[in-house]
C-alpha cells in the first residue's frame, strides 16, 4: 500500500490519533489488519510516521513487531510509542499484558548496542535511535529533579507510562577504502589470517576486488589449499587480466594442485598475447617470488 505522507496509528482501537490512519483488527478501523500476522500490508520504507499507544505490552512477539516498524518506516521517520512503565501498577493489573516495558527495552532494537553486548545473534533486524520521557503520576508532579530521579529509580507508581520516540537509523556508508587499508596493513605485518578475514568480509558485502582475491589466493596457496587458490587467482584476473601477481599466483597454484599441463597452457596463451608479460611471469615463477 502506497500513500503520500502515510501516517499510521498502529492498534488504534477506538481512539485514533487525529491526522493518522487507524490500523487495527476491529472492523471500524481505517485499515483492518491482524497486527500479529507478519508482514503487515505496507511496503518497505513507505511510512512517514507511526503512533502506537498501549499495545506493545500486549503483543506476544515484540521482536517481530519492532522488525515490522523498522521495515515499513522510511529512513529518519519516527515511531511514537506509549506503554505502561514497568514500576507502575498499570503494567501489571491488566491480565492481557504480556510484559512490562522500561527504557532499557528499546536498547535491544539498536544494532550497535546489540553488537557491543554480543547479542547480534538475536533475530532482531531493527535499528533505531530512541529518546524517552515519562508520564508522571499526579502525586509526584512538581517535585524537584533530584527527588524525582531518585523516586523513579527506587519507588513504584511514580511513573505511569513511558513515552518513547524511535527513529529509524540510516544504514552506515560502507568504507571499502578503510577495510582495504586494514587488510593490507595486517598482511604486511604478517598477520595473514586476520587479513583474509577482512577480505572475506569485504566479499560478503559484494565489494570484492583485485587485492582481496590476490590475498586470498596467496593465503590459501601457502596453507595447502591450492584448489581454492586457483579459483581466487582466476577471480583476480577477471578484475585485471594483466595482473602479474595474479598470473604468477595462478601458475603456482595450478602446479601445486597437480594441474601442471593447465599451468603450461596458461603460460603459452600469455606468450602469444604478450611475450614480455610472459617473460616476467617465467622469471618470477622461477625465482619463487612475486
Amino acid at each position: 500500500m502506497e500513500l503520500e505522507g502515510l501516517k499510521l496509528d498502529i492498534a488504534c482501537g477506538k481512539n485514533k490519533k487525529p491526522g493518522f490512519i487507524g490500523v487495527d483488527i476491529w472492523d471500524g478501523a481505517d485499515i483492518v489488519a491482524n497486527l500479529e500476522k507478519f508482514p503487515w500490508p505496507f511496503e518497505d520504507n513507505s511510512v512517514d510516521a507511526i503512533f502506537c499507544s498501549h499495545y506493545i505490552e500486549h503483543t506476544p512477539d515484540l521482536i517481530s513487531f519492532a522488525n515490522e516498524l523498522h521495515r515499513i518506516l522510511k529512513v529518519g521517520a519516527k515511531a511514537e510509542i506509549i506503554a505502561p512503565y514497568y514500576s507502575s501498577i498499570r503494567a501489571w493489573q491488566d491480565p492481557t499484558h504480556l510484559r512490562a516495558i522500561s527504557e532499557n527495552t528499546f536498547l535491544y532494537f539498536n544494532k550497535g548496542w546489540r553488537e557491543i553486548n554480543r547479542l547480534d545473534h538475536y533475530p532482531i533486524v531493527s535499528d533505531f535511535d530512541f529518546e524517552y520521557s515519562y508520564i508522571i503520576d499526579p502525586a509526584w508532579r512538581g517535585k524537584n529533579d533530584d527527588e524525582l530521579k531518585f523516586a523513579i529509580k527506587h519507588y513504584i507508581n511514580v511513573v505511569s507510562d513511558i513515552h518513547t520516540i524511535l527513529t529509524k537509523r540510516k544504514l552506515p556508508e560502507y568504507d571499502l577504502e578503510w577495510d582495504m587499508r586494514q587488510a593490507n596493513e595486517l598482511w604486511e605485518a604478517g598477520n595473514h589470517e586476520a587479513a583474509v578475514k577482512v577480505c572475506y568480509a569485504i566479499i560478503e558485502r559484494g565489494a570484492g576486488n583485485l587485492e582481496t582475491y590476490l590475498m586470498l589466493g596467496e593465503y590459501t596457496c601457502q596453507n595447502g589449499d591450492a584448489g581454492n587458490a586457483v579459483a581466487y587467482f582466476r577471480q583476480a584476473l577477471l578484475f585485471d587480466e594483466e595482473s602479474l601477481q595474479a598470473h604468477v599466483g595462478l601458475i603456482r597454484a595450478l602446479t601445486k594442485n597437480g594441474q601442471r599441463s593447465e599451468a603450461e597452457s596458461h603460460l603459452e596463451n600469455i606468450k602469444i598475447k604478450d611475450p614480455e608479460l610472459a617473460g616476467l611471469i617465467v622469471e618470477l615463477v622461477n625465482e619463487g617470488s612475486v
